[in-house]
């Protein structure tokens, strides 16, 4: 007897395959006459479409990136040519690749750009002329789509070389190729062994990049086809604002009352008028423009204007190479934006203070009684204990003060054998310790010739010795022997724990607190900002935006920089170009020999910004609401750094410099941008230290800890705790 099934009947016969085709029936009655609804689709159909919508974004991205410089309406290809070597000749390169653009195509040439438009293959493409000063290739990097790296096949890249791309890494790197140059002309053994170098030099800087070497017109053929074939990097600090690369600026003369679009201090403003492709994002007229190395300026308006290198169109075979001059500024078609008076902000970055608003501290009654009676000490503070204690017999080699400290404490000051022998012993350890680390100062500076004089080396000296006396003994401080611990220390208090110990953020704040700003919902704040961002002026048009400088000779310094050096524009996101307190997370750079105190002069690089601050540099805890500050950046650990700054989007890389008496800059440290928070905590720890003198088992008496009674009864409140925790 075997077992006997229900035989299958089909696929349509039950009732979830009927639900697949038909639709749930609502109710349940199917033998009414009821519209059936959209059919319920299986979770691998659901999948199946995700996917396909997720295919076809892709294919519309990298079809507008392909777009770039293919198209009559979008912008030309940037490639910023760099130079790592001093070998390297970009000139001499950017001549070939504009030889290939051929005598029916217009080429426009000028001081720092070359763009061409190329038949074969169709693209336009401006090729950027930097040099190899540090300021100019991190310009044109900024705006650049590739980057080019070019060197001399039997140089190489030099020390300066290095620094640029360390540099540009930093920052981040769009596309990048790199080229040499010269590598024909070797012999067959060097070539091959050239290219191992090189190839390997890129596969660590580099990775990714494609090796092209490059010495005639069939090389450079195949580079613009390369060029052509690249996708462009999309870099997420960029593409959140709009950007030009100016090509020309002219000087119109004084605003007038009827351009102006502000009314506080447009009296001794210059109108400048700046022309160059759209990148980015759209553009309006009442956003606030900044240009670097002049600042944050307002906009009047923007003109679309006729483009200087267009594709050949039927008709113009007659169009000879070189038509365009690079003095001869463009036509203007039409105007696209003029700026709103009442939409465009303040270029006031610090808020209105109110004297009346902080706050405001008076005198208790008790506080009264104390100076009518005038129970008032020398420093200012209240007398606690009446008139001074008697003076205590004096030990050979201890104060009256030490003394009576000794005699409260249980201990016989008399009784000096020890006493003299823990203070040799501490001394000698001192003074130990002391000349290994000016030694082993004195061997790290003297491995290199920096060219600092005596008193300069010396300075540096000290400063090595107090980095690493803090690495090694992070927040101890020894007591002052000539001011009172509660008068140095007055500003300190006693945490029973630095993680969970409350601690207002709002309180003993800096008077230069009053003038920054400060956000309640930030990222919110930046999201809002950033999605209301934009304009009539659309990416890839070539406009003319006249903007307001103050000052005449600003004015002209800009127009005159222009036509020399890269300058680059960008438009603010709201609120931008206010001031407040700005928190970098950075690693000190592997070259970075010097001690790097806080509050030292830095140059901050952050996207397109570039400030000079005096930062503080603190620990990165997670989880903690105050964080520890430190003396001095470490080069063993990460450190956020605190700078008043310009308010900024995240995400966006940062570089700091240090910047000599002789001008030159040095890289020191390189990260990200944190967030812009004033009321992140930053604490000052310290930690007072003393000698065991003698230890129980529940109590201790410690010495060289305070040489005051007084410091000793103000500072009983707080818990002591050994150097393990304990």
């Amino acid at each position: 007897m075997g077992q006997k099934n229900k035989p299958f009947k089909g696929k349509g016969s039950h009732g979830g395959s009927r639900r697949e085709q038909f639709g749930k029936v609502e109710g349940g009655n199917a033998g009414r006459n009821v519209k059936r609804s959209a059919p319920v689709l299986s979770k691998q159909k659901r999948q199946q479409q995700q996917r396909q919508r997720i295919e076809a974004k892709r294919r519309e991205i990298v079809a507008a990136r392909r777009r770039l410089g293919a198209s009559a309406d979008a912008a030309p290809k940037a490639v910023a040519i760099v130079a790592l070597g001093a070998g390297a000749d970009p000139v001499e390169l950017c001549n070939l690749l504009k030889g290939c653009a051929g005598s029916g195509n217009a080429v426009r040439v000028l001081p720092t750009q070359v763009t061409a438009a190329y038949s074969q293959p169709r693209q336009r493409v401006s090729w950027l002329l930097p040099g190899r000063d540090l300021d100019d290739v991190m310009c044109a990097a900024r705006a650049a789509d590739v980057l080019l790296f070019c060197v001399d096949a039997d140089e190489g890249v030099d020390e300066h070389g290095d620094l640029l791309l360390a540099c540009l890494k930093a920052q981040g790197l769009p596309s990048s190729l790199f080229c040499v140059q010269g590598l024909a002309e070797l012999g067959g053994k060097r070539r091959s062994e050239r290219k191992k170098v090189f190839g390997k030099f890129v596969d660590d800087e580099l990775p990714g990049a494609k090796v092209v070497a490059v010495g005639t017109d069939s090389d450079a053929n195949a580079l613009v086809r390369t060029v052509e074939a690249i996708l462009p990097k999309e870099l997420s600090w960029r593409g959140q604002r709009a950007y030009f690369l100016v090509d020309h600026a002219r000087d119109l003369g004084a605003a007038t009352e009827s351009t102006s679009a502000q009314a506080d201090g447009d009296e001794d403003c210059v109108l400048v008028q700046m022309c160059g492709y759209l990148r980015g994002t759209s553009m309006s007229a009442s956003q606030i423009l900044h240009i670097s190395g002049t600042g944050a300026v307002h906009m009047t308006q923007i003109e679309a204007a006729e483009d200087p290198c267009p594709f050949q169109r039927s008709g113009d075979r007659d169009m000879e190479m070189g038509s365009v001059e690079h003095d001869v500024f463009p036509k203007m078609l039409r105007i696209i934006d003029k700026a709103d008076a009442s939409l465009q902000p303040r270029l006031a970055i610090e808020n209105d203070v109110d004297p009346f608003a902080s706050e405001q501290t008076f005198p208790t009654e008790e506080d009264m009684a104390g100076i009518d009676d005038g129970n008032i000490d020398d420093d200012g503070d209240m007398d606690t204990d009446g008139a001074r204690q008697n003076d205590v017999a004096q030990t050979q080699g201890m104060t009256s003060a030490q003394a009576a400290w000794l005699e409260q404490c249980g201990i016989d000051p008399a009784d000096s054998d020890e006493d003299e022998k823990v203070a040799a012993a501490r001394r000698a350890v001192s003074a130990t310790a002391d000349s290994q680390s000016v030694a082993s100062g004195d061997n790290d500076l003297d491995m290199e010739d920096d060219g600092l004089t005596q008193e300069e080396r010396e300075a540096e000296r000290q400063r090595l010795l107090a980095a690493r006396e803090e690495e090694q003994f992070p927040n101890e401080v020894d007591t002052p022997l000539d001011t009172p611990a509660r008068m140095r220390f007055a500003r300190y208090r006693g945490l029973k724990s630095f993680r969970t110990s409350p601690w207002d953020p709002k309180e003993s704040l800096p008077p230069e607190y009053a003038r920054i700003y400060e956000f309640q919902d930030f990222e919110s704040t930046m999201r809002s900002a950033v999605a209301s961002n934009g304009g009539p002026a659309t990416e890839g048009t070539y406009v003319c935006v006249t903007v307001k400088v103050r000052g005449a000779l600003a004015a002209a310094e800009l127009v005159a920089r222009a036509r020399q050096r890269p300058v680059l524009c960008n438009a603010l996101v709201e609120h931008e170009h206010k001031l407040s307190v700005v928190h970098f997370r950075l690693i000190r750079h592997p070259q970075a020999s010097k001690a790097i105190k806080s509050k030292d002069e830095l140059i901050f690089r952050c996207g397109f910004r570039s400030f000079v601050g005096q930062p503080i540099f603190s620990q990165d805890e997670v989880g903690c609401d105050k964080q520890m500050f430190e003396r001095f950046f470490q080069d063993s650990r990460f450190a956020v750094a605190s700078v008043f700054g310009p308010v900024m989007v995240p995400p966006g890389p940062v570089l700091v410099f240090r910047q000599d008496a002789s001008g030159a800059k040095e890289l020191v440290a390189t990260g990200s941008l944190i967030a812009t928070d004033p009321s992140r905590i930053v604490l000052k720890k310290i930690i007072l230290t003393g000698l065991p003198f003698r230890v129980h088992k529940r109590r201790a008496v410690v010495r060289f800890m305070f040489y005051n009674p007084d410091d000793v009864r103000w500072f009983r409140p707080v818990e002591l705790w050994t150097k393990l925790g304990r």
